[in-house]
């Protein structure tokens, strides 16, 4: 009988050290996770937590979001990190005397400010990681800077880098859209506009992983500011950090009237006829989901 007590309080004491473990690499991994993945923050707002890392540049509508597997493992991730932190406060007044310490109290104590730090720090630690992301296509984002700068559009067309697009507006173009989802040249980093104003100033709006982030060219390397796009949309700017000479990460926030719009075929009706942007409404994710309808587009 005093066997298996032995055996029985052996198990409890590894088991419980497992759960500790476990719970700390859960802890390192979170941090690692958010600096080095582009779709964190968005997998955090699509399990819809409310959360203050939930503070992203873009706002997530949870049904127009697909649930994918990175959804499930957060979530799974999540539960197992609360259930293991639960375990290890109980430890510290009913485990073994090795928990039941000033150490372990210390240890649990240095644990949960991690866990508080990853939860307040978190936008923080993605913005830095998503520098360090966003600046290393900066080289291929140039390729489509020199080949727009030597010709910009006047017109719907298609350019080799950014494919067919649409020119809005339409006399004096200083928006592109792109009509299918389009990658900075050799990476495989999307985007889904790319704007250009009056002082020369070229801004490349980012999809994929980098959703709700802007690659902007500045001539005279001035810091970014808010801006009016060719679509009509106002641009109020919230954060920027400089890449490089000449470039910025930027994160503009989009007043109430920004436009809602979806890919567009180039064998449509736009194609023919045109198209005229109607139904102004807010958009939840990017401005790749430009909301359209068909018209004749000389009578806008």
């Amino acid at each position: 009988m005093s066997t298996r007590a032995h055996w029985l309080g052996s198990c409890a004491k590894h088991t419980i050290a497992t759960i500790w473990c476990a719970n700390l690499a859960l802890l390192i991994a979170a941090f690692c996770w958010i600096f080095l993945a582009g779709n964190s923050i968005q997998t955090i707002a699509r399990t819809g937590h409310d959360s203050s890392l939930v503070t992203t540049p873009v706002t997530f509508m949870r049904d127009d979001v697909r649930r994918d597997a990175s959804v499930t493992i957060a979530e799974v991730a999540a539960v197992i990190a609360a259930v293991t932190f639960v375990v290890m406060l109980v430890s510290l007044f009913v485990g073994g005397k090795r928990y039941r310490t000033t150490r372990m109290w210390l240890v649990f104590t240095a644990i949960s400010c991690g866990w508080l730090g990853f939860t307040m720090t978190g936008p923080e630690i993605y913005w830095y990681g998503q520098q360090r992301r966003v600046r290393a296509h900066i080289p291929a984002a140039e390729i489509l800077l020199k080949r727009l700068q030597a010709d910009w559009p006047k017109a719907d067309g298609e350019i080799a880098g950014l494919g067919p697009f649409q020119a809005y507006p339409v006399n004096r173009p200083t928006a592109l859209v792109p009509l299918r989802m389009m990658n900075l040249i050799g990476t495989s980093q999307q985007f889904t506009l790319v704007e250009r104003s009056a002082t020369g100033v070229i801004r490349i709006e980012l999809g994929g992983n980098e959703l709700g982030a802007w690659l902007e060219w500045r001539p005279d390397d001035s810091p970014p500011e808010t801006f009016a796009g060719g679509l009509g949309t106002q641009y109020n700017m919230r954060r920027y950090a400089r890449l490089a000479p000449h470039w910025f990460l930027v994160r503009y926030q989009r007043s109430s009237n920004s436009l809602r719009h979806v890919p567009i075929d180039p064998g449509n009706e736009r194609a023919r006829g045109g198209v005229a942007i109607h139904n102004i409404t807010p958009c939840p994710i990017s401005h790749s989901c430009l909301s359209v309808s068909l018209g004749a587009r000389a009578s806008s």
